[in-house]
């Protein structure tokens, strides 16, 4: 085979060789290319996540450990009051240059109580509510065993000096001690019911301990969106703190101690649930010293590191469809579509209201 090329006025002959031919036919076989309209490859669809365990017997032994430190705090003030010295209150920087105001203490605990009901609202309005009510119950248990502590081994006199405390006794006894917690639990550890007639719990404070985990609960759980609530709750907190300082109701120490314990145990305690690193109990992790690691292993090991931000009422699910059921709908919404759970993003957390997202 010969083909003639012109160019730059001459014509030339190029011979082809049978041997090297080329044509590309020869040497590239149409076979050895894929069709064109061969199917594409499977696509590989990962599976859903596996459900998130509830796990009620392990919320109902955080639910005991609450309790126990709870009567753990009560005892030791039923013990404490009778080592209370009968001398002035110490000097506090603080104290000594604000005045006095008679109503704070029961504004405090008003504030408290407010706080402890939005939490609890937030609480019970998250799809996985047994896993926060546990986590809530197990730092409040620590917390109550380390007050029960503080409040025994340094006793201060009483920062309001018109606080009226029950009358000591000579001798104390068991049947005295255990009547004494009775009473303090059934006003669940409050003045404002007249049932805490008892002194010496002050290193640290306990409403400042509630008033923050109050806080702590409803910004780490509630909606990222709900900025109000955020801020509603912080200002809560905060004048509830200011009210008890402002009744002589702790020393500024009590509070400050109060405030660094629970925000630190809160955000150690999150950062282990949330770190699979941290779960391990190996040299590289410096929280598996902690006494109570062994509590948190047992209660956090099946709970994912994510806790997804799911939210239904507290009902049956079924009960749940049948109230939305008669829930009006406008013709561009159908009632099927009107998901019962809705997620948000994660966000990492602040601490600071409006912030993280």
């Amino acid at each position: 085979m010969s083909i003639e090329v012109e160019g730059g006025g001459a014509v030339g002959t190029v011979i082809e060789d049978p041997n090297t031919p080329l044509l590309p036919d020869a040497i590239c076989p149409t076979s050895s290319f894929p069709a064109l309209s061969s199917p594409p490859p499977p696509l590989h669809l990962s599976s859903p996540p596996p459900p998130v365990p509830l796990e009620p017997m392990k919320t109902f032994l955080a639910f005991l450990w609450l309790w126990s430190g709870f009567v753990a705090t009560t005892a030791s003030l039923a013990l404490t009051h009778e080592r209370v010295p009968d001398i002035a209150p110490l000097p506090d920087a603080l104290l000594d240059n604000i005045q006095y105001q008679r109503w704070g203490l029961d504004l405090s605990e008003i504030l408290l109580v407010v706080s402890s009901l939005l939490g609890a609202v937030v609480v019970f309005s998250h799809t996985h509510r047994l896993i926060i009510l546990r986590r809530v119950w197990l730092i409040l248990g620590v917390l109550y065993y380390y007050r029960a502590i503080t409040m025994f081994v340094t006793v201060l006199p009483k920062p309001d000096e018109t606080y009226v405390c029950a009358p000591k006794t000579d001798t104390i006894s068991t049947y005295e001690v255990i009547k004494r917690v009775v009473q303090l639990l059934s006003g669940g550890g409050l003045s404002i019911n007249g049932q805490h007639v008892y002194c010496g719990d002050y290193i640290f404070s306990g409403h400042t301990m509630t008033l923050t985990i109050g806080y702590l609960t409803i910004k780490h759980y509630s909606p990222r969106r709900y900025t109000v609530l955020h801020w509603v709750s912080f200002l809560i907190s905060c004048i509830g703190v200011a009210s008890l300082i402002a009744s002589r109701g702790h020393y500024s120490i009590d509070v400050l101690l109060a405030y660094f314990v629970t925000t630190r145990l809160w955000w150690i305690y999150h950062a282990m649930a949330t770190h699979q690193d941290l779960k391990l109990n190996n040299d590289a992790n410096i929280f598996s010293g902690a006494w109570w690691f062994w509590i948190f292993w047992y209660f956090e090991r099946q709970v994912p590191l994510v806790l997804p931000r799911h939210y239904s009422p507290p009902i049956p699910r079924r009960a749940a469809r049948w109230l939305w059921s008669y829930v009006p709908t406008s013709r561009c919404c159908k009632r099927a579509e009107q998901p019962l759970e809705p997620e948000e993003g994660e966000e990492k957390d602040t601490g600071i209201p409006g912030g993280g997202g």
